[in-house]
């Protein structure tokens, strides 16, 4: 008949302290390509020569009381190829037995005389007197004949069992029960082989403790085309696998209201782990949950009653799926917040119409974090900001109300009436005065009752009184404000006006000389209008810059006014000389004492060109045309020596004429 390989695969999940997940089989044999808590795995790599001849064994490294009821689930998944004998799962006293390859699966022929199977034989062995399909049977001692009197159940044929693809995946439940001494198998909840017998007593001898596993053999001895080795191009036959799960689950869960949440109503925990093995058999592999709330209370139902917890705060929960053997995947563990409710609160400064408002979130939650903020005034949302900023423009009572939200959904609200104010109106005037001072006067509207004003002159300078005279330092344009604050606190907006300041300082020119009749140019500053007097000898009284042509000394005064008509006077004094000539001192002391210090000429009449001092020996000692600055008595930076020098001048008097002339001064010291 034809060779069925069947994967044995056992599911067992066991997590250490570390996180780690041990090996729980002790296995022995080839044919044994995985066992750990998840998964045995009864399989084998064909040779060179596609030959396969294995066995193995694999028992869970944690003893059974049989004197106890117990029952074990898994699914047997196998696939139907040509190099498998069979498997079997066995109880036995202890780990290290292993049979004999082929017919006996693994098990005949163990060492051990004191053993139970549950066999599942895919081979026709007429030494076995095997049926000819695919069967289970329940076996004892190690003897895989069905003939004999340790067949004490089956066979039962397997193969209607198979898809058209010879897989088999089924759930196979072994249960013991020492009150009726009944060892059951179950396939997907039907009954499959049953056997009455005294497992304590008649074939382990009262030893309770047993040790449970399962074993297997591969056997192939040649190729598809029956030649060994196969031809050249031909591939060695799919070995197939045997393997069987326990409960392959992620642990997970989920939660009404979804966390994190907000203090208060019942929290419905719930399962919400994925089962990695067939959604038919979930319930079956799985039986165990275990929840710690993080508070001190735990619970084992899937789904547990709703959980009222007695304080906000943080609490850690820890949820585990564990299967039948005891395994589990993964502890999942999660800090949740239970936040409190938070208070809402806020401050502002002054609120007053049409002028900004600043808003100050004061809100606090203990356990939690204020992620949202809804700011309303007369029910009508204005920002999301935390601290916002409005303007009011109508006065009167205003609802100004916060809403506000944690992270987790806790609410809170807070509503405040403000009385808003109007603001005061505020103007002023100013006055300029001939003295150089300027009447400012604050206006205040009658019902305005003010706390304070505020003038800035633009000058750096302020004050603070309704009405108050200032004067600036120099003429300009000026830019003058004024605000007023009243007893409600309101600010006023800023009233702010140029202001353009003249002051007086007439200016005559400076005093001058002249020969007889000469013209002179004279010169005024200081206003927009001009009066000279007297008036004789003056091209112009009128302007600022009229030529005067007089015969003796005199002075004159100009009177200067501003378009304040405000007015000021400064006078010029001109000195007349009978001709055009040069005055020269006599000598002259240059000791510093600014009395006579420099030797300087008086020239009416006369537009000098040159002029030049010479020592007793001939040397230029002065140069300059600046008669204004004269000669110092120094040459080349030291003081001359004491004596006779002689001076000449040159220049052109105010008629034209060309004017040379020489003289003699002494330096004394």
């Amino acid at each position: 008949m034809n060779w069925l390989f069947i994967p044995l695969v056992f599911t067992f999940v066991i997590t250490s302290a570390n996180g780690q997940t041990p090996n729980s089989f002790i296995t022995h044999g080839e044919a044994i390509k995985k066992a750990t808590c998840s998964e045995v795995l009864i399989t084998q790599d064909p040779s060179l020569f596609c030959t396969v001849y294995s066995k193995g064994s694999a028992w869970y490294h944690k003893p059974i009381d049989i004197s106890q009821p117990f029952q074990l689930g898994f699914i047997v998944d196998i696939y139907d190829s040509m190099g498998s004998s069979g498997m079997a799962f066995v109880l036995q006293p202890d780990t290290s037995a292993i049979g004999d390859f082929s017919n006996s699966l693994g098990w005949g022929n163990t060492t051990h005389s004191s053993s139970i199977a549950l066999t599942f034989d895919l081979k026709r062995d007429s030494i076995d007197t095997d049926p000819d399909y695919a069967h289970a049977a329940i076996q004892l001692r190690g003897d895989t004949k069905h003939n004999s009197a340790n067949n004490i159940a089956g066979p039962v044929n397997l193969l209607p069992y198979f898809t058209a693809g010879m897989k088999f995946y089924h759930l196979i439940e072994v249960a013991w029960d020492p009150v009726t001494s009944i060892f059951s198998v179950l396939l997907d909840g039907n009954p499959l082989l049953s056997a009455k017998y005294d497992l304590l007593n008649a074939l382990f001898n009262g030893n309770k403790k047993m040790y449970w596993g399962f074993t297997g053999a591969m056997a192939q001895l040649k190729s598809l085309l029956n030649q060994v080795p196969p031809p050249l191009g031909f591939e060695c036959p799919d070995m197939g696998y045997i393997r069987a799960y326990f409960g392959m689950v992620v642990p997970r869960f989920a939660s009404d209201p979804i966390l994190d949440t907000c203090f208060g109503p019942p929290i419905r925990f719930y399962d919400n782990s994925i089962y990695l093995t067939d959604t038919v058999f979930q319930n079956a592999q799985t039986e165990k949950w275990f929840w710690d709330f993080g508070d001190g209370s735990v619970s084992i139902d899937q789904n547990p009653l709703p959980h009222v917890y007695s304080n906000a705060g943080k609490y850690n929960i820890k949820f585990a799926v564990t299967n039948k053997l005891g395994c589990t995947l993964d502890t999942v563990v999660k800090q949740i917040t239970l936040a409190s409710r938070p208070m809402a609160n806020f401050t502002n400064d002054m609120y007053c119409i049409n002028s900004i408002t600043h808003f100050n979130d004061l809100s606090s939650t203990s356990i939690g974090t204020i992620v949202l903020w809804d700011w309303y005034v007369n029910n009508q949302l204005f920002s999301i900001d935390n601290n916002p900023r409005y303007t009011f423009t109508s006065p009167g009572p205003q609802q100004v109300r916060l809403h506000i939200r944690s992270f987790e959904g806790c609410e809170a609200d807070t509503v405040k009436i403000l009385d808003v104010k109007n603001k005061p109106s505020v103007d002023f005037s100013f006055t300029a005065f001939c003295d150089g001072k300027i009447l400012f006067e604050s206006n205040l509207s009658a019902d305005t009752s003010i706390r304070q004003l505020q003038w800035d002159f633009g000058d750096g300078t302020r004050g603070f009184v309704p009405a108050l005279y200032h004067s600036y330092a120099k003429s300009g344009t000026y830019r003058a404000s004024l605000f007023a604050v009243n007893t409600s606190g309101c600010v006023s907006d800023t009233i702010r006006q140029q202001v353009v300041y003249n002051t007086l300082h007439a200016f005559a020119g400076r005093d001058t000389i002249a020969a007889r009749g000469q013209p002179v140019q004279l010169l005024a500053t200081g206003g927009k209008q001009y009066e000279w007097i007297p008036a004789t000898g003056l091209s112009n009284a009128l302007i600022p810059n009229p030529v005067a042509i007089i015969f003796t000394n005199t002075q004159y005064t100009v009177f200067v006014r501003n378009d304040d008509s405000c007015f000021a006077k400064a006078t010029v004094n001109l000195k007349v000389y009978d001709r055009p000539d040069v005055y020269m001192p006599n000598a002259f002391t240059p000791n510093h004492d600014k009395l006579n210090d420099v030797l300087r000429p008086i020239a009416p009449g006369i537009s000098i060109n040159m002029f030049k001092i010479y020592n007793r020996m001939g040397k230029e000692v002065f140069s300059s045309r600046n008669i204004v600055a004269g000669w110092d008595g120094t040459y080349q930076g030291k003081d001359a020596p004491a004596g006779t020098y002689v001076w000449i001048i040159e220049g052109i008097d105010y008629l034209g004429k060309h004017f040379t002339k020489k003289g003699v001064s002494i330096l004394i010291r």
